[in-house]
């Protein structure tokens, strides 16, 4: 993956900006298809030299503040244009600008569930919303979608450094060459990133926790007839960045559009693990992975369903 990395030039710096506004306008004409709920504030691409390599900064509905989205440039040999098209669908659309836009328009929300981010609720859409793209037929090549295969083998090996570190008394060199020979990212954004997890013990599960959350109750949804995306979609934004395990069964299903997808969340047994439980059993399975096999990386990144080219 490191032959794909490119060099930028001031001439790359420019175009990659036209790249990412470009699909940013693709997703935008798409998502009608997809969800119910739109939001009304508009979403920007900006370049910056400062902050991480991308992120997100919501709307206001109160000043008129649109939604944007900074992609650093101060070095953008430390980017590969393939990872372009999956960073701008997570930081966007149908990533975060949706998810966080949909939240603050909303009147009927306390501010709590405005204000108050519940990180494994918004990251774990963000991971979700870029597999969606995929499904959605957003990426524009072969190699723009190695994007995000790219990122999935980084989620899986965060999964076992922090759980390394934190439970099992990792090194930070150890945490960092592990990630080095597990995924395509450079010295220098790895260790941005095992310092991130040293920091914010569990942060980097609660990503994959979120992503297999929602996920799962799809999956259950889909097993009961006419499934309807959109409503199902407009179900889980519905209640803004709460903890995933306060989404009971009744209150989505009072939001889905159609009674197949209400279906999904009765007292059957195929769906009587609440949210929250779901997560712990999540957690549990990668720290067994780690504790029993901690020499053998491959049955870690397999135990938390999520390897380089493979579905989570």
């Amino acid at each position: 993956t490191n032959a794909l990395r490119v060099q930028w030039s001031e001439q790359n710096r420019s175009t990659s900006g036209k790249k990412v506004r470009q699909a940013l306008e693709k997703a935008k004409a798409a998502i009608p298809d997809w969800f119910g709920m739109l939001p009304e504030s508009d979403c920007t691409v900006e370049a910056t030299p400062y902050g991480p390599v991308a992120y997100y900064s919501d709307p206001n509905v109160e000043t008129g503040k649109q939604g944007n989205v900074y992609f650093n440039t101060a070095d953008p040999a430390s980017w590969a244009t393939y990872e372009l098209e999956s960073t701008a669908f997570h930081e966007s659309i149908p990533g975060h600008h949706l998810q966080l836009a949909i939240t603050a328009e909303k009147p009927d929300l306390h501010k709590v569930q405005r204000d108050i981010g519940n990180t494994a609720f918004i990251e774990g859409w963000a991971l979700y919303s870029e597999r969606l793209s995929d499904e959605m037929g957003l990426f524009e090549s072969d190699l723009t979608r190695f994007g995000l295969l790219s990122a999935d083998s980084l989620r899986a090996c965060r999964l076992v450094v922090d759980t390394g570190m934190h439970a099992l008394g990792w090194s930070r060199d150890q945490a960092i060459q592990f990630m080095l020979d597990h995924s395509p990212q450079d010295r220098e954004q790895v260790t941005q990133e095992i310092d991130r997890y040293i920091g914010l013990p569990g942060q980097a599960l609660s990503y994959m926790i979120g992503r297999l959350e929602i996920l799962a109750v799809r999956e259950e949804a889909q097993k009961r007839g006419d499934f309807d995306i959109k409503a199902f979609h407009d179900a889980v934004l519905g209640y803004g960045s709460v903890p995933l395990s306060t989404r009971a069964p009744e209150r989505v299903a009072e939001r889905c559009a159609r009674p197949a997808i209400a279906s999904c969340f009765d007292s059957s047994p195929a769906f009587t693990i609440s949210m929250r439980s779901l997560s712990l059993r999540t957690l549990d399975r990668v720290r067994t992975g780690v504790a029993t096999e901690t020499s053998s990386p491959a049955r870690v990144l397999a135990i938390s369903g999520s390897s380089r080219g493979e579905s989570a």
